[in-house]
């Protein structure tokens, strides 16, 4: 593990290892996202500036969706701003970078499906590289064989973990077999990414809402789950 990659010398400034990984997702995906508008004839300028209000607003939802699911953990507002001290959501930056993109494309008269479209592969080289950045920071280790299991015993009473892991897994499997050969079909039968983009999002969504909304449910004490 390497949370820190190294230090600027003199004023001794981190650089940790998930924030270099992340800078380099946005990049990575800006040469892909461009690289795919121009090739749809999009005007390079114009989606340039919506991949940048795009990416800032993905990063402002994930750190927007942490606070609001850990309320708890913040002692002063300031400490909101405190990003070097961890607390990204995933689903609050596809959410934060979704209705950024509605906006924007709805001002700029562009059509959202057409944007969608060339930020689908964006996503997935996005989730890989900041994975890395999370090895390398000491998160997520193990997850592949024991993330089911811990959150099922986190969340679940301990007399429904079996069935509950055994549902988790055979989602997990059926989702790897068949899920690249339905996207596939998608878009055979639509030419494009855009059906199965918006089925991914509203799973995704979907799959979040399940997850966060019994934290935001405040208990008879007044705070969230």
């Amino acid at each position: 593990m390497h949370p820190v990659l190294l230090r600027i010398p003199v004023v001794d400034l981190p650089i940790y290892s998930y924030g270099v990984m992340l800078g380099l997702s946005l990049v990575v995906g800006w040469y892909i996202v461009l690289g795919l508008c121009e090739r749809d004839g999009m005007d390079r300028e114009k989606m340039g500036r919506l991949y940048v209000w795009t990416a800032a607003c993905s990063v402002a939802g994930s750190r927007l969706l942490y606070v609001l699911t850990n309320l708890d953990r913040f002692d002063s507002f300031i400490d909101v701003f405190k990003v070097n001290q961890g607390g990204l959501v995933a689903y609050g930056g596809f959410i934060g970078g979704f209705l950024c993109g509605i906006v924007y494309c709805r001002v700029h008269k562009i059509r959202l499906l057409s944007w969608a479209d060339c930020v689908v592969p964006s996503l997935g080289t996005g989730l890989a590289i900041t994975r890395i950045g999370c090895f390398l920071y000491g998160l997520s280790l193990g997850n592949m064989v024991t993330i089911p299991g811990l959150i099922v015993q986190q969340e679940f009473a301990a007399a429904h973990f079996a069935r509950v892991v055994s549902l988790v897994v055979a989602i997990n499997q059926f989702t790897f077999a068949f899920g690249p050969g339905l996207l596939g079909w998608l878009r055979q039968a639509e030419g494009d990414y855009r059906v199965g983009f918006l089925a991914c999002l509203a799973m995704q969504l979907a799959a979040a809402l399940i997850v966060m909304a019994p934290r935001l449910v405040p208990r008879r004490g007044g705070r969230p789950a």
